[in-house]
């Protein structure tokens, strides 16, 4: 079974952004918050995943530094948005 990030290299990226010739911006936005899942969730097979993995790794991105102390809440939804986008395609 194929990992999410993948998945999303293989499949996502060429049909979904790069198919729909969606800008650059979207695509990285797309490939940072990949590169966020795997690093936080130490990317699992696919259907490995449970809704413990989903909790940690919001939980895991709430911690994150960002600019002032922690990441914002804004940026852990945008996060969590497009790794629930890629999981969708699936």
């Amino acid at each position: 079974m194929q990992t999410l990030s993948e998945f999303h290299e293989c499949h996502f990226l060429p049909l979904w952004v790069q198919g729909r010739q969606l800008d650059m911006k979207t695509e990285a936005s797309y490939r940072q918050s990949i590169s966020w899942w795997s690093r936080l969730t130490s990317d699992p097979p696919m259907d490995q995943i449970t809704d413990h993995t989903v909790a940690s790794f919001i939980a895991s991105l709430c911690k994150q530094p960002g600019r002032s102390s922690t990441m914002m809440m804004s940026s852990v939804a945008k996060h969590c948005r497009n790794v629930d986008t890629v999981s969708i395609a699936t």
